[in-house]
């Protein structure tokens, strides 16, 4: 075979290459999807509490007392109403209170609300979590946020999102459920791209056996 004579082989071997990297795609994929449900439920079951720091927060024109507790993989908050309004608007100089965590979906009625609390998980972003609401003042659930200082509350609410409580509403974070499955899939990918070339035949091998095919006569 002359030296300017285009070997058959190679756009063969192109192909192959390809269809191996769609594969390698399509199973980090799919490695990705169980990877991020498996780990969500292993945080759920194992997620224990340290105590929930509190502070004022502004919203709606209201005041509210906030508690919240981030933890690696999830992270809680509950918030009840202070019982006074906002009347006064600080000034430029003056610190303005921070609003409720942005990770939570704040309901339209909260006006009427006593207490609201949330609670989402995942990683390494969460993006499935579970909020609860409550009218009535007293004891019950969801609890102050001030009665946390041993972690109890984040993880009564990881309890009660395992057993898809009734009086919560469910909801995920399209941005957060992204994140993780293009996190994972990288990381599948890279694991097998590692494996297949560790374990696979070496390169000089490969080349070889071409060129012995490229001499043999036709």
């Amino acid at each position: 075979m002359r030296p300017g004579d285009s070997n058959p082989i190679e756009p063969e071997r192109r192909s192959i290459s390809r269809h191996r990297s769609g594969g390698a795609f399509l199973a980090s994929l799919v490695l990705s999807l169980v990877t991020t449900a498996m780990l969500t439920l292993l945080i759920v079951v194992r997620l224990e509490g340290e105590g929930a720091s509190s502070d004022l927060r502004a919203a709606g024109g209201s005041l509210w007392w906030c508690g919240e507790e981030i933890r690696p993989g999830s992270q809680w908050a509950c918030l009840a109403d202070y019982g006074m309004p906002l009347v006064e608007t600080p000034s430029a100089d003056a610190p303005s209170l921070p609003p409720p965590p942005d990770w939570m979906p704040w309901p339209e009625d909260a006006a009427g609300l006593r207490r609201i609390a949330g609670f989402s998980v995942g990683w390494p972003v969460p993006w499935v979590g579970m909020t609860w609401r409550r009218v009535e003042g007293g004891s019950g659930w969801p609890p102050f946020p001030y009665d946390d200082e041993n972690g109890s509350q984040i993880e009564a609410a990881a309890k009660r999102l395992r057993g898809l409580d009734p009086t919560g509403r469910l909801f995920l974070d399209d941005s957060g459920l992204f994140v993780n499955i293009l996190f994972w899939t990288f990381v599948w990918f890279l694991v097998i791209m590692v494996v297949r070339w560790w374990f696979g035949p070496p390169s000089d091998d490969r080349g070889a056996k071409s060129n012995v095919v490229d001499r043999l006569p036709s």
